[in-house]
């Protein structure tokens, strides 16, 4: 047993903190999204959820896929410290450029619709959130498999977002405020982290026009498919305020909200074997396929578990919580839920396969047909069926991109992995 501990440890200890770190990112939620439901309603909280849906696309632009590509970077050469300084100065001056752009994209939007407009104070709130996606290293810690940092510093931040919340938040015309104590909460954890990153780790930032072009080339397909995907899970929270108005929003919100708290979980395994499955493809492929099977297995049976226990516990957890006006969105989750399953099928022949095996482009190139089915077969749905046949297609999408990944990993031969790994035993 000690034997064991001591072989994996920096997998544990990257284990534990992720999971504290996922924790606090869901119990935080718990504590404050039921309150700030109950207080200042289904359709203020639609304005909320909308404007967060929103602006998690421009996150993703200044993201790009450096919180991808550099985890793997920063984990080949984490002995490397000039290459470090460079990767590092050369990931910040990127990143700030993208979000010069957001920001100019993020004003033309709320210019062009009348209904952001009239609520513009909310979506500037929300998009402050850009700034902390700038400065936080999550990606530096992550490769480095040093979690423990972004561990702690998540704490002093959701602390204080929760003591700032119930303070602050106490009628229905305070909504306003859920958004920037948010932002600004998460600005001060990614300066926080930022400092720990050039401080403990002694890094001092370095501008390389090789490093940038290197990291934007290599995001780029990684780009492509999270802005896809995270269309795909934002898009339903902004068509339904379109055509059904903030309050339909706010009580699918509600449900998304309860499917992202479990997904979270299954998040916690993908990131902290993505690292080290990098590492373990390029030494022994049939060791890394052995171990991509038994991950892909432990995902979709948390997927099935948290799907079955969300469906029986969430009645008793509204009513627990004083969520009595919005029960009418439990369909929703029962139903929605099952995305649970689907996203451990999702990560399991994306992340964990197809970027391990260096195929950003192929992962990308997935994204594409699911992603035109959600809009050309989403906004039909919803504007002459109703949300709850919206649901089905939007399980009917995912249900097709996780099809069309495998089709990508078989003609890769990916599976020949396991072909090799039989052949070895026989």
């Amino acid at each position: 047993m000690i034997a064991f501990l001591n072989r994996h440890a920096v997998v544990l200890e990257s284990l534990f903190s992720l999971s504290l770190l996922r924790l606090l990112e869901q119990i935080v939620p718990l504590l404050v999204f039921p309150y700030v439901v109950s207080v200042v309603g289904a359709e203020k909280y639609g304005v909320i959820a909308t404007a967060q849906a929103l602006i998690f696309l421009f996150v993703i632009i200044v993201n790009y896929g450096f919180d991808v590509t550099c985890v793997r970077d920063v984990a080949l050469n984490r002995d490397n410290p000039d290459h470090l300084n460079q990767l590092v100065g050369s990931i910040y001056l990127a990143k700030l450029a993208l979000m010069i752009f957001a920001t100019v994209l993020f004003g033309a939007i709320i210019m062009l619709s009348r209904q952001y407009a009239a609520e513009q104070t909310v979506f500037i709130g929300a998009f402050l959130m850009v700034i902390s996606s700038w400065i936080l290293p999550v990606w530096f810690f992550q490769g480095m498999e040093k979690m423990k940092f972004i561990a702690l510093m998540s704490v002093t931040r959701n602390v204080l977002y929760v003591v700032l919340v119930f303070v602050l938040i106490s009628q229905s015309a305070d909504y306003w405020k859920v958004t920037y104590i948010q932002s600004i909460c998460a600005i001060l954890g990614g300066a926080v982290g930022f400092w720990v990153m050039c401080v403990r780790h002694r890094i001092r930032p370095a501008v390389s026009a090789a490093a940038i072009k290197k990291q934007l080339v290599e995001g780029f397909p990684i780009f492509l498919n999270m802005i896809g995907a995270m269309t795909i899970q934002r898009l339903p929270v902004i068509l339904i305020s379109r055509y059904y108005g903030f309050e339909g929003a706010g009580l699918f919100a509600v449900a998304h909200k309860v499917i992202e708290i479990g997904r979270a979980a299954e998040n916690i395994v993908v990131q902290v074997f993505y690292p080290r499955f990098a590492k373990l493809a390029q030494i022994n492929r049939q060791h890394y396929f052995r171990q991509w099977c038994r991950v892909s297995l432990i995902l979709v049976g948390m997927g099935l578990g948290l799907w079955l226990g969300l469906a029986l516990i969430s009645p008793h957890v509204f009513r627990a919580f004083g969520m009595d006006g919005v029960m009418e969105s439990l369909p929703i989750v029962n139903l929605y839920g099952f995305n649970l399953v689907l996203a451990a099928f999702i990560s399991a022949s994306g992340l964990l396969s197809l970027m391990v095996m260096g195929e950003g482009r192929a992962m990308a190139k997935s994204q594409i047909i699911p992603l035109v089915l959600s809009i050309a077969l989403g906004i039909p749905v919803i504007k002459y069926f109703g949300l709850t046949p919206y649901v089905y297609s939007l399980l009917f999408v995912n249900g097709c991109f996780i099809l069309i990944r495998f089709v990508i990993l078989k003609r890769l031969g990916f599976f020949q992995y396991g072909a090799e790994l039989s052949g070895s035993h026989s």
